[in-house]
């Protein structure tokens, strides 16, 4: 943390990836003690299968010494993350409830709607024993210095992500407006990316989207 009074906007804080749409610095939030976030430190991420050559430069300069993955072992072999060479440190966590497989044949079988779906993969994310394991890996990594600047990522980097984000910015006491507002920043980012998705199905908005009552 560093004491000054200088917050940076969303804009600056966004990384200007080609072929990555919600990566952004957590340096630069202010927190209830005006103090602000360093920079540089620590990226959110939606996944990097896409990333073009100018993007890993970017993450080169910064540069990124790990990477921690929150995806399931399925959804990293079918996109395949582009590694930075600055990275030394690729750490794979699986952040998926022992419930995840069954709510989605819920979900697919019309049994529950889609806001409900995803208000309980947020309730197992804090209740269910593995995901309590791999959020606390989580922590412990990105509490060792010679493991920064770090970059944490899961398909679209705005649930897995954006749920261990906001532990981040609680932990830094942050306050709650700023740290809903960054979770709700997802939705700006991802929209372009889903938006061929929604022309088929409008309903999978709630699936898309992050809402504050999922983070609640």
């Amino acid at each position: 943390m560093e004491n000054t009074f200088c917050e940076i906007s969303l804009e600056q804080r966004t990384l200007p990836l080609e072929g990555g749409f919600n990566c952004r610095d957590l340096g630069g939030i202010i927190n209830t003690k005006n103090e602000v976030i360093r920079k540089g430190l620590l990226i959110r991420s939606d996944d990097l299968a896409n990333l073009t050559d100018d993007d890993l430069e970017i993450l080169n300069d910064f540069p990124i010494r790990t990477i921690i993955d929150l995806r399931t072992t399925y959804e990293r072999l079918k996109n395949q993350d582009h590694i930075p060479n600055s990275c030394n440190h690729e750490v794979h966590l699986d952040i998926s409830s022992g419930h995840f497989e069954n709510l989605v044949k819920q979900f697919k079988a019309g049994i529950s709607n889609p806001k409900e779906f995803m208000c309980k993969i947020y309730e197992d994310f804090v209740l269910d024993k593995t995901c309590q394991t791999q959020y606390k890996s989580f922590f412990d990594i990105i509490q060792h210095k010679n493991r920064t600047p770090i970059l944490f990522h899961c398909t679209a980097g705005k649930d897995r992500t954006g749920f261990a984000t906001a532990m981040i910015l609680s932990a830094l006491k942050v306050d709650l407006d700023t740290i809903m507002d960054d979770y709700l920043a997802s939705n700006i980012f991802l929209e372009q990316k889903y938006a061929h998705i929604l022309k088929i199905d409008p309903n999978y908005k709630y699936l898309i989207d992050v809402l504050p009552e999922y983070l609640e």
